[in-house]
């Protein structure tokens, strides 16, 4: 049975933040999932529409060797009462897709903050301690690459994460780029050739 699902870009996807939208349409178009554009829909400044269904038989290339750190920031689970998540208090879906693709994941204590995006403009020292924070945390569990559902978390520790701490080099995807190389599609095909921090280690030989 084919999918049909709304897709609310909001702005970040057709902005700063491209490879978000172009992952998610090969990605869909993989799996067998419609997409149909909400054109009228203004930007919300934070929404992000996801479908979190993966098809075992299409994985083609099981992301085994690559430890991946899920990153869940704060507006994914609240307000509770609207959540689709099973536990907004300690979600595991994240994990539990990336598990499917093959890849290891990591639990940090970093995984449900803010990645301090929403307070960027106002106070930009505290929102780069935020993100800092987060990444720090993701690499000393021991991962190779972050890995976010928000474009709002990915622009913000992608993008300021060499002025955060040069010494960092962690990658962050989204997650319809990882879905999207364990369904077979290149880096390139994906785009992550235009995140600020290029892929490395394990992600890099892919």
């Amino acid at each position: 049975m084919s999918l049909k699902y709304a897709l609310y870009t909001g702005c970040v996807a057709k902005g700063a933040g491209r490879e978000l939208l172009a992952s998610t349409e090969v990605v869909c178009k993989k799996l067998g999932i419609e997409l149909v554009e909400m054109t009228d829909a203004a930007c919300c400044g934070a929404g992000v529409i996801g479908e979190d269904n993966v098809m075992v038989s299409d994985i083609i290339k099981p992301l085994y060797n690559i430890t991946m750190g899920a990153f869940y920031g704060c507006y994914a689970m609240r307000p509770h009462d609207y959540s689709d998540l099973d536990n907004p208090d300690n979600p595991d879906e994240m994990e539990r897709i990336l598990q499917v693709l093959g890849a290891k994941t990591v639990d940090y204590p970093a995984r449900l903050k803010c990645c301090g995006f929403p307070i960027l403009m106002m106070n930009k020292d505290n929102s780069m301690t935020l993100a800092g924070n987060a990444l720090t945390s993701a690499k000393q569990a021991g991962a190779d690459c972050m890995v976010t559902q928000c474009p709002l978390c990915h622009l913000n520790m992608d993008a300021y994460q060499p002025e955060i701490d040069p010494a960092l080099n962690l990658p962050v995807v989204h997650i319809q780029q990882a879905v999207g190389l364990a369904l077979g599609y290149t880096r390139e095909e994906l785009r992550m050739d235009t995140h600020i921090i290029r892929p490395s280690g394990p992600l890099a030989a892919l």
